[in-house]
């Protein structure tokens, strides 16, 4: 039989029309009852984020934008809630019918439903059909959900074209279902073609002068068959441009086309081949898409039902109505007299039924006047568009991949027309069928399988010229499902991904098949309770390093893919080339079927003992899989589970012969080193329940003493198993730790099925990690649960360790003194570098880090620490006014004298720095000392000798000031000054007082090197008003300043001298304060909140124009260009000043509407006769309302009037 699958299909008994159709319905509503109950069992009692890994709900999203887009209907942006976040992978697809829900928890109230028409990883567009008023009236910052829905429109259209099938015994398809049913024989094909379609030279005339000869016959059969032909394509080999071809063909010959495909996709790609034929030779072929245009693609939605009527232009009309319906529906809502009530909802029936007339009369207008209408096959069904066409109108249907839609989906379409033509590929995958029992009885089985294995070459045409893979990868498909008949075009047949512009040629791209064997390597597969889905880490990882391979070599990321079986392993692909990698398509083989790439990698996940290869062993999504390549092929599998299927073996030898074969033992590196994570919500297989189950006759196996003995080598490697088993589950649980505290959530839960050692692992994770911990529950749903810690328990934990630490630390002199040494050691080599900041290492104990406060004071640093927990460190920085330090070494002056002043002034002469800035500076910092030396002073009074301490404490408070000055650095080469009048200070100091040699540390040529300078307490003078001991080098300064403030207080030598130098310090706030405003002259004058919200009312409740003061409380008038409010005297633009921008507006609005009439300044909108007299009908209603609305009235008034006569 000419393209059947290697291992055919079985015949089925035929069946009697009724019988089929009976068993069928029953079928369908078995399939229907098993969709619902999977349905509910993924969302009754699961998890929000188990729902999420599936990928049926996609939450945290917000509105992004708001538009009104698809020919009126509004669309809906989400983004998700945390800024430039990618959202969750999901299984969510144009088309799919999804649910928008309010809240976090995912039991909110469903809003509303709409149509994906977008779905992107930053981004999911919505078109909402019903439901966008309570869409419109929320907050763009409301978090919201989206749930994947089902929907039974699909059941209940496929049902109606069942009973449309039992119930025509006649109509236009009459013979061909007859046929069908074994009831009558199939006509002969004609002996010739059409005249019309014959070229002079006998030949027929081509549309596509590019098709091959396998092609040409095809279109030739299909043309001369009278009632059904099927055109089986295997992948690569232009089905879908035959199909075109056969279309424009049968156009040609005035005949009528439906063409039909179970996918959107399969739909819009026929449709792009019609429309970009059309564009460019100019051929008058109408086609029309049915369809939501949410599920079209952007290049077919302009080709739409929705567009066209839209388009069209009694549109205006139909918007017209349909706005009318709104407003009285307005008016219903307000209305309270009875009468009045019951004249509105009238109208309303009036209008709706104008509207139903005009769309159905437009809507058949454009369907009749299309030349191929194109359709899903579920919306065929006479609930949809085409119920407005006559019954006899279609003159041929073509259903496109045929092969992966149920028998009795294809039936709406093939009533329709008198001939039919089945396009696809019966070797590829077939229809999804959730029910296991319901396949098995013949509902996963096609039309096209039952036609090829009933009617045989007859009505088959097959194509044989393939236009997508290397010859060796073909080679293995050709042979185990096409009987070898395919053969690769010129064009392909050598085609590498080194050929590729840009692409470097290393040994990937210079093979088409490569197999990466994981056998040995330990690359285990995961399994999932309730087998949800299977996974494997290891191939996981082999596949991204393929991946990274090939696009480091120049491969463009859009031209790769990686396939594999499973939606676990899509998800553990994903989370690894998410970041580096977002070009790379990851794909289940099911979603990628139509697909192709460049390069192909391929994931096959099963590895195991028993050789279990799942619904691999299904050989027809091997045969999708890996036609899917065009120039590249990887196959990463375990060849010792995966060989156990003879199909699967078959690839692989293949792969041996004509390609290169690795051992995962190469990549042995990315295995151990790379991290993969697993998705939330997944439960795995207990191993505790695999190890309790029995044989199948009870009983439990007993060891063989002699035989089962394993020697000490053997004991050693499954001690050697257990340990790295046991390492993984510990990087396992660490991850799933680490992912918890890098979310927002306070709490997470463990599932139950842990046993003791894992229990025990994650208590010991979380207690070197600082978290709460503590198990939950008894029994089988004992589980542990953990807590994140408050910032104050924290803080309290940190201290409390630094203390232990500390004391434990003290108890050693010798190890004491020994980490004191290297902490200087490092600390000098800091001061000698050239580096401004430090950071230690966060190792460092409590204790250890104490000493590092310490030696940073002796060595006037700056110090602090930052991080917490295992990451708290000590960061040190170089002080840049070193000055300021050494002035208060030297005694704790206040006050800096003339001569350090004259000294200053020269010393910035030299470096090109104001004077006046640096004694700003430097007066200012010295301000900010009067506190440290408040306190010097106090412990000056409990200990005369601990000088020592005094300069310490006075340099700490100095270093306070300088970290919180926010003008420090704000001169240049400020560090040689300071270090110029260190030096200078010290040596005057040293002339008049002698001095105590110490070790200080200076910037000298570019570095910073020790010196020794004067470090003497210069010789102190009694004030006679404060009784305070002051300076000599300050005592002038201090006498002049303690005698202004006697004669200003008159008691000033009965003051407390604390009190002298408060005033002062105050005082000198004052002044700087007003300095700096005067000098500044910019600052505005503060103003308490209250009075700037009366100032801010006053201006916006008063007109905007500057010489009027009118109050616009009550009336006011606010400006579309300015956007102010004005009074009705000034509220003109061409007034307030907004007339250049009221007369460009106009001139647009002139430019968009037409010429405007002379004068009228409004432009022409004349009605039409149609428009004119639907106006005049509404305007006789209203008069005969009012005029009955009246007549009650004048009733009233004259029985009133007879009252008061008698």
């Amino acid at each position: 039989m000419e393209g059947t699958i290697a291992t055919s299909v079985p015949n089925m008994t035929r069946l009697s029309r009724h019988a089929w159709v009976s068993l069928h319905t029953a079928l369908l509503e078995q399939e229907r009852k098993a969709e619902v109950e999977a349905a509910q069992a993924q969302l009754e009692g699961v998890p929000l984020k188990s729902l999420e890994s599936r990928g049926i709900v996609v939450s945290g999203l917000v509105v992004g934008e708001r538009s009104t887009g698809l020919y009126g209907r509004p669309t809906i942006t989400f983004t998700s809630a945390r800024k430039d976040t990618p959202l969750p992978a999901n299984t969510l697809t144009p088309g799919d019918i999804v649910g928008v829900r309010e809240g976090k928890t995912g039991h909110g109230m469903q809003l509303t439903t709409g149509v994906i028409i977008h779905n992107s990883q930053s981004s999911v567009r919505l078109a909402i059909d019903d439901g966008a008023d309570e869409m419109d009236g929320l907050d763009d910052n409301v978090v919201l959900q989206l749930h994947k829905l089902t929907s039974n429109v699909t059941y209940r259209r496929i049902k109606a074209g069942l009973e449309m099938l039992e119930k025509g015994e006649s109509g236009p398809a009459s013979h061909l279902v007859s046929m069908l049913f074994g009831e009558s024989p199939p006509k002969q094909s004609l002996p010739s073609l059409p005249p019309q379609l014959i070229q002079a030279s006998g030949k027929l005339q081509l549309f596509n002068h590019n098709l091959d000869e396998s092609q040409e016959e095809a279109v030739k059969f299909a043309l001369q068959r009278s009632d059904l032909a099927v055109i089986h394509g295997p992948p690569g080999t232009g089905k879908t441009t035959t199909i075109v071809e056969v279309i424009k063909q049968h156009v040609k010959l005035k005949a009528k086309v439906l063409a039909c495909a179970p996918s959107n996709l399969a739909v819009d790609n026929i449709v792009e081949r019609l429309a970009v034929g059309r564009e460019r030779t100019g051929e008058g072929i109408r086609i029309v898409r049915i369809g939501h245009p949410a599920r079209a693609t952007a290049l077919t939605q302009q080709h739409t039902l929705d567009a066209l009527v839209h388009r069209s232009e009694e549109a205006g009309i139909l918007d017209d109505i349909r706005r009318d319906v709104q407003e009285h529906l307005g008016l219903l809502k307000k209305a309270r007299d009875k009468g009045r009530r019951y004249h509105i909802r009238t109208e309303i029936k009036t209008l709706r039924k104008e509207l139903r007339a005009r769309e159905t009369r437009l809507v058949r207008q454009v369907l009749l006047g299309a030349d191929v209408i194109l359709s899903t096959l579920t919306s065929t069904g006479q609930d949809g568009p085409l119920r407005h066409l006559p019954e006899h109108h279609v003159s041929l249907s073509v259903i496109d991949e045929c092969s992966q839609a149920i028998e009795a989906s294809c039936y709406g379409a093939l009533l329709r027309a008198p001939k039919v033509i089945l396009a696809g590929d019966h070797c590829q995958l077939p229809p999804t069928i959730v029910s296991s029992e319901a396949a098995s009885r013949g509902l996963s089985h096609s039309l096209m399988e039952r036609v090829i294995n009933e009617q045989g070459e007859e009505v088959v045409k097959m194509l044989t010229m393939q236009y997508r893979m290397h010859q060796n990868i073909m080679n293995w498909a050709s042979s185990v499902m096409y009987h070898s008949r395919l053969t690769a075009h010129p064009s392909v047949a050598s085609h590498l991904l080194s050929h590729l512009p840009g692409v470097e040629k290393i040994e990937d791209t210079e093979t088409p098949m490569v197999l990466v064997d994981t056998t040995g390597c330990e690359c285990e597969e995961l399994d999932t309770q309730e087998d949800q889905s299977k996974g494997n880490k290891g191939e996981a990882v082999l596949a991204a390093g393929r991946v990274a391979a090939l696009v480091e070599a120049g491969v463009p990321q859009a031209a790769v893919a990686v396939v594999t079986p499973y939606n676990l392993q899509v998800e553990l692909i994903r989370g690894l080339l998410r970041e580096r990698y977002p070009g790379v398509e990851v794909r289940s083989v099911d979603g990628f079927q139509g697909r192709e790439k460049e390069a192909i990698i391929l994931s096959l996940v099963r590895s195991n003992k028993q050789g279990t290869v799942g619904f691999l062993s299904e050989d027809r999504r091997l045969n999708v899989a890996v036609t899917r390549a065009r120039r590249h092929l990887t196959v990463v599998c375990d060849s010792s589970t995966v060989s156990q299927h003879q199909f699967i073996c078959h690839l692989l030898d293949h792969i041996t012969q004509h390609g290169i074969v690795r051992s995962a033992h190469q990549y042995q590196e990315e295995l151990d080193t790379t991290e993969v994570f697993i998705p939330e919500g997944i439960v795995w297989k207990s191993k505790e329940s695999e190890k309790g189950k029995q044989k199948p006759d009870g009983k439990k196996r007993v060891k063989d003493s002699g035989k089962d003995k394993k020697n000490n080598k053997s004991q050693h490697e499954a001690r050697a198993k257990t340990e790295e088993d046991n390492q993984r589950r510990r990087k396992e649980f660490l991850g799933i730790i680490n992912k918890f505290l890098m979310s927002q959530n306070q709490t997470h839960e463990f599932t139950p099925n842990l046993n003791s050692y894992e229990r025990c692992l994650v208590h010991e994770i979380c207690e070197e990690l600082g978290l709460e911990h503590e198990s939950q529950g008894e029994g089988k749903e004992r589980r542990i649960v953990v807590k994140k810690k408050q910032i104050g328990e924290k803080l309290e934990d940190e201290k409390k360790n630094e203390d232990d630490a500390i004391l434990n630390c003290l108890e050693g002199e010798e190890e004491f003194s020994s980490e004191k040494k290297d902490l200087e050691e490092e600390i000098q080599r800091f001061v000698n570098s050239g580096k401004q900041v430090h950071a230690f290492s966060s190792r460092l104990s409590a204790y250890q880090r104490n000493l590092v406060h310490m030696l940073c004071d002796e060595q006037g640093l700056m110090h602090e620490s930052q991080g917490e927990g295992k990451k708290r460190h000590v960061v040190v920085k170089k002080t840049h006014n070193r000055s300021l330090h050494n002035i208060a070494e030297l005694g704790n002056e206040n006050i800096m004298d003339d001569a350090n002043e004259k000294q200053c002034e020269n010393l910035c002469l030299q470096v090109k720095v104001p004077s006046s800035s640096f004694n700003k500076e430097c007066r200012k910092k010295e301000k900010k000392a009067l506190n440290s030396h408040k306190h010097s002073e106090s412990i000056l009074k409990e200990s005369t000798n601990n000088k020592q301490e005094i300069t310490i404490s006075a340099h700490k408070g100095l270093e306070k000031s300088h970290s919180s000055d926010p003008q420090e650095g704000s001169t240049t080469k400020i560090p040689e000054v300071s270090t110029a009048l260190n030096e200078s200070s010290a040596n005057q100091s040293k002339s008049q007082h002698g001095a105590i040699p110490k070790l200080r540390t200076r910037f000298v040529g570019g570095r910073y090197e020790e010196v020794k300078l004067d470090d003497a307490v210069p010789q102190t003078k009694r004030c006679g008003v404060c009784r305070k001991d002051v300076p000599v080098m300050n005592w002038s300064v201090h006498t002049a300043q303690c005698e202004r403030h006697r004669d200003r207080g008159g008691q000033g030598r009965n003051r407390d001298k604390y009190q002298v130098v408060n005033e002062a310090k105050q005082k000198t706030r004052k002044k700087n304060i007003k300095k700096e405003k005067r000098d500044k002259g910019k600052e505005e004058k503060e103003e308490d909140f209250d009075s700037i919200i009366s100032h801010f009312t006053k201006e916006n409740n008063t007109c905007s124009h500057p010489p009027c003061s009118t109050s616009t409380t009550v009336i006011a008038q606010l400006c579309p260009f300015c956007r102010l409010t004005f009074c009705l005297a000034h509220h003109i633009p061409e007034i307030h000043g907004c007339g250049d921008a009221a007369r460009h507006q106009a001139r647009k609005v002139i430019a968009r509407e037409g010429v405007l009439y002379p004068g009228s300044g409004v432009p022409s909108k004349k009605p039409n006769e149609t428009q004119r007299r639907r106006l005049e009908r509404r305007l006789d209603k209203r008069m005969e309302e009012l005029s009955g609305q009246r007549k009650p009235k004048q009733a009233e008034k004259a029985k009133g009037n007879e009252k008061g006569k008698k």
